[in-house]
């Protein structure tokens, strides 16, 4: 007869990892206002973020409103996107510093699919 040991015996499964948390992205209150032009506006006001030193969620005492550059009607159709798909980071950052007017970047991209063929091979060298 054997005597039972100290120790149970190695399981044959896998350690669980612990299930990943969301980290939050962004929390405010936002307000979207249509100008006289039949542009957009718009206003938020940032409640939350995260401690970057200790990656918990705060809260934003006297959070102040922040305005985003007014937006023209003919970019609406871009916005349209980008709400509906995911706001690209990089240009709503530079948007907020003022580093891009939305008309001149609608411009811009009008500019870029205007020399573009139709039909959508590249266009030949000039």
């Amino acid at each position: 007869m054997t005597e039972p040991t100290a120790t149970a015996p190695a399981s044959p499964l896998p350690e669980r990892a612990e299930p990943a948390q969301p980290k939050l992205a962004h929390s405010g209150l936002y307000t979207l206002w249509e100008t006289p032009q039949g542009g957009r506006l718009l206003v938020f006001k940032r409640l939350h973020t995260r401690d970057p030193a200790t990656g918990k969620v705060v809260d934003i005492h006297r959070p102040q409103d922040e305005r985003l550059p007014h937006v023209p009607p003919e970019a609406l159709p871009l916005l349209s996107m980008w709400l509906d798909n995911g706001f690209p980071p990089a240009i709503l950052a530079m948007m907020k510093a003022g580093k891009v007017n939305p008309a001149a970047l609608l411009g811009l991209i009008r500019d870029v699919a205007a020399g573009a063929p139709a039909d959508g091979q590249p266009a030949p060298d000039a």
